[in-house]
């Protein structure tokens, strides 16, 4: 504890001497905003995570200290900037896939992100301190939360996913998941306010102890964890399979080669086959794998679903998970809000799918549920009624892709259960619950990481996916079309892992847990204290304005 205050006190210091200056809260601001870039993957600087909210701390104290006369605006543009900073520069690669969408995001998700500071301050006026605290706790979860359910979401920055480059700190996930996280750094980082702010020397040792117990025992028990964790569940060899194509030209990175459907079809099968075994169980390709439109209600007949059925022949005990784009029509009957209308189709979606062959080639499908925002879902247009106004051509251009309700999950012929997970929904702990509820003892990933180039994007979402592994306690096999496509076991370690822009076929031998953790089975506990918590708080603030008026009121009133 001594190392910790001897750490804190001359950086204290320093910022005391300079309080008085004119960018005094900018430059805390900016603080803020380069703690919270360094702590974040692929960054290693994870513990600069439990104190990052510190400076945004400072800057409110400093704010209710001196009076400033727009307390409120002042603090939230402050507020602002950071989460703005913070922002661009861990997500400025969304930029390579849509640049418009980039933008809009980062002003968008930033304004989200911000919203629980200046609650918070407005909760510590009317509550005091200590409750202002609660209430940023309360109101930051119950706004990751949210950021996982509506159509806006981008829940990439949530703060327990800031642990994604070390699992063996955060093995507690498969009880509280990444909402888990957030609390810890957020807790950690309010003790430190108070650490800092205390001015009484036998406070300030108190405090120091209480901060390091509460970051250093979480780690102690997460170790034990990791070291005395079993891998549960039968053993199943599965091979994925990496081809390392372009996604926005579709050539081989290798050979600059862009090969028709059916020759690509050939070369993957060639790929997949110098790993494949008698005994391997499952075979995995990425997303989209196959580059054409089918429908749905005529697969059988495309030649290209026929030559992975003959291929799936060659081995019996094999099923296939293959990423495709299909679409499925309705007639003259517009049967989603999310259909387009053809000539030729009548009205139909197009899904982002994984299609999984099955005992004696039989045909199932999953159709992506978690869309990115801007690329394959225009938020709300449909709430709206937005395509009732438009044009054909307009409302051709802004339709979505169609998607599923609830997760599906895809059973081989010794029962063994997968959970076809495509890109995006790797970021979801909670809907990944779903699938394992429903019987998967395994997860496969279907992703293209290659829309980002060689940026921090693919690294992130590839960390990520271990977050899942530890929250479920599944292994996880990872296919990329480009990327990196890996083995991930039950604790969340990379068993075998390609690497950027490798063109591979990998064989593992995994562990199909069929076990239910805590989280999987309660995985929204700690978002609902948040909410209930956040409702609580909110109703309480606006009856204490509310008969503090009525009091005033009843003070000025004319005596007669």
């Amino acid at each position: 504890m001594k190392a910790l205050y001897l750490s804190i006190y001359p950086s204290l210091a320093i910022l005391r001497k300079i309080q008085q200056h004119r960018y005094y809260l900018a430059f805390l601001s900016l603080l803020s905003s380069i703690f919270f870039w360094l702590s974040w993957p692929p960054n290693r600087c994870v513990l600069l995570l439990f104190v990052a909210f510190v400076p945004l701390l400072l800057i409110a104290r400093h704010i209710e200290k001196y009076q400033y006369k727009r307390p409120y605006w002042t603090f939230y543009k402050h507020a602002y900037l950071t989460l703005f900073l913070w922002n661009l520069t861990t997500t400025w690669w969304v930029a390579h896939a849509t640049a418009a969408g980039a933008v809009f995001m980062l002003f968008v998700n930033t304004f989200c992100m911000s919203l629980p500071l200046p609650l918070f301050q407005l909760m510590a006026k009317h509550y005091g301190r200590n409750i202002g605290y609660v209430a940023l706790l309360a109101y930051w979860v119950s706004m990751e939360h949210t950021h996982l359910q509506w159509e806006l979401s981008f829940p990439w920055l949530n703060l327990g996913n800031g642990f994604a480059c070390w699992p063996e700190w955060v093995q507690w996930y498969e009880y509280t998941g990444a909402l888990g996280g957030t609390v810890w750094v957020i807790v950690a980082n309010l003790l430190l306010g108070y650490l800092l702010s205390s001015k009484k020397k036998s406070t300030q040792w108190w405090l120091g102890g209480v901060v390091g117990c509460w970051m250093v025992l979480p780690i102690f028990c997460s170790y034990y964890r990791y070291w005395t964790y079993q891998e549960q569940g039968e053993e199943a060899e599965v091979v994925v399979m990496q081809p390392n194509i372009n996604p926005y030209t579709g050539a081989f990175v290798s050979t600059g080669e862009v090969l028709s459907t059916q020759e690509r079809m050939e070369y993957f099968i060639q790929l997949s086959e110098t790993q494949l075994t008698a005994k391997t169980q499952f075979l995995v390709w990425p997303e989209i794998a196959i580059d054409s439109l089918l429908d749905e209600q005529i697969l059988s007949e495309y030649p290209l679903v026929d030559r992975l059925v003959s291929f799936k022949r060659l081995y019996p005990q094999l099923s296939l998970l293959v990423g495709l784009n299909s679409l499925v029509g309705y007639g003259n009957s517009k049967a989603t809000k999310t259909a387009r209308f053809s000539h030729r189709h009548g009205y139909y979606d197009v899904f982002n799918t994984a299609l999984f062959l099955g005992n004696q080639g039989t045909l199932a499908t999953y159709h992506k549920s978690k869309l990115v925002p801007g690329v394959e879902l225009v938020p709300y247009i449909y709430s709206l009624n937005v395509p009732n106004v438009l044009t054909p051509d307009l409302r051709g251009r802004l339709s979505s892709l169609g998607r599923q309700d609830r997760p599906s999950v895809f059973f081989n012929r010794e029962g063994m259960g997968i959970a076809p997970m495509i890109c995006y929904e790797s970021v979801y702990g909670d809907y990944l619950a779903g699938f394992v509820r429903m019987g998967a003892s395994l997860i496969f990933s279907m992703t293209i990481d290659g829309w980002w180039k060689n940026t921090p994007g693919y690294q992130q979402h590839f960390h990520y996916t271990r977050l899942r592994a530890i929250e479920s306690r599944r292994s996880i096999a990872r296919s990329a079309l480009k990327g990196i496509s890996a083995f991930i076991n039950q604790r969340g370690d990379i068993l075998q892992a390609t690497r950027y822009e490798d063109q591979a076929a990998m064989r593992h031998t995994l562990q199909a847990n069929s076990t239910l953790t805590f989280y999987v089975q309660h995985s929204n506990y700690i978002a609902n204290v948040a909410l209930w918590t956040s409702f609580f708080l909110t109703i309480g603030a606006m009856l204490i304005k509310i008969f503090t008026k009525n009091r005033q009121r009843r003070h000025t009133l004319p005596t007669v």
